[in-house]
């Protein structure tokens, strides 16, 4: 290979490597100007309601589900409190993302197409994660009157032998229902069959199909996004989470940096308890993840004033975490905001985002 081959083949690669650089140096900027804005003007940008806690799938890749599991009680967010909050949520903005989901199957809960439909009236950007399983004909076309705008189908696999050894169920669950089989036929059949109705109804519900990447589904990704590309509005590949370091431990690495949920997310479960994240779980039993009781407070007051949750954001940004915050210690969920960005806490950045009280 003469000299001019070789230089055809790495200035190309130079140049599209620059370009790589430049565009996450410019997305590191916006991002970080993003958050400090956020913070500096208290605007809440995510909020999760958990609707339930419970569940009818015991998966594997979900530790608040596991069998053996007697810590975690079970419960159902009230209407009257839901309307509460989703209206708080459109006084401030009703823009802001709101997922209903965090622990449990959200179509477990007796009132949910009246929460889809109260929340829908007055939010313009509210998503329902679901596992499909319960999503038959009835409830499907329940669910597309109520003008939902997202819909995100949770489903492990492309193939039947796959998925069911991902999305399991325990023969102890107090959700198994003869009425709602869970196997893998059942639940594309009903997620395919709910396109067909969005059709038909013409609905503009956003349609999403997400997988985790881990070692039991990684190689069938690329066929999960053939399939479902064709038929969906989106697909969504998934980080595997760490669940507060029960699914697997952080790397310990010396360079750690801060997580941004703390920044981004509002979490409130089922009983008004709002928590750290969206994959936090006390499984010590402690209570140290128990940020404010939003039974008793506004959510904004809440996310920007709680003393425990401004605790948190220091020890993140100070990497102290063993006294404040051991359930994060382990866990290696704070990456997923970091892939492919590197670090984009400047010391401008720590310095906007450190809580004063």
């Amino acid at each position: 290979m003469n000299k001019y081959n070789i230089s055809g083949l790495i200035l190309p690669t130079m140049s599209r490597l620059y370009h790589n650089y430049v565009r996450n140096v410019l997305k590191n900027i916006f991002l970080a100007n993003y958050y400090m804005y956020q913070y500096k003007n208290k605007k809440l940008s995510t909020v999760y309601l958990e609707t339930t806690n419970a569940c009818n799938l015991n998966c594997v890749i979900c530790p608040t589900q596991r069998e053996n599991n007697t810590i975690i009680k079970h419960g159902f967010m009230s209407p009257k409190f839901f309307n509460r909050l989703v209206d708080e949520i459109a006084r401030e903005s009703p823009y802001i993302n709101v997922f209903l989901h965090k622990d449990g199957e959200p179509l477990l809960h007796p009132n949910i197409i009246d929460f889809l439909g109260y929340a829908c009236s007055k939010l313009k950007n509210v998503t329902l994660v679901t596992n499909a399983t319960l999503v038959n004909g009835e409830m499907a076309k329940a669910i597309l009157n109520t003008n939902l705008q997202n819909i995100k189908f949770s489903v492990d696999g492309i193939t039947k032998n796959t998925y069911e050894k991902i999305r399991i169920q325990s023969k102890d669950n107090p959700y198994t229902s003869s009425q709602s089989p869970v196997d893998y036929e059942t639940v594309i059949s009903n997620i395919l069959n709910f396109c067909n109705l969005k059709k038909e109804l013409k609905s503009k519900i956003r349609v999403c199909l997400r997988m985790t990447n881990f070692k039991m589904s990684n190689t069938e990704i690329t066929n999960y996004r053939s399939f479902w590309e064709k038929r969906v509005d989106s697909v969504e590949i998934a980080g595997f989470h760490s669940w507060s370091g029960e699914i697997y431990k952080e790397k310990k690495e010396h360079l750690r940096y801060p997580c941004l949920h703390l920044w981004r997310q509002t979490i409130i479960s089922w009983n008004g308890t709002m928590v750290p994240c969206c994959t936090y779980i006390d499984s010590a039993n402690d209570g140290k993840g128990f940020l404010a009781n939003i039974n008793n407070i506004n959510i904004k007051d809440a996310f920007f004033g709680s003393v425990l949750l401004n605790m948190l954001r220091r020890a993140h940004i100070d990497n102290n975490l063993d006294e404040i915050a051991p359930f994060c210690k382990n866990c290696d969920d704070w990456r997923v905001h970091y892939d492919g960005l590197g670090n984009i806490w400047t010391k401008k950045m720590k310095k906007a985002l450190r809580p004063e009280n």
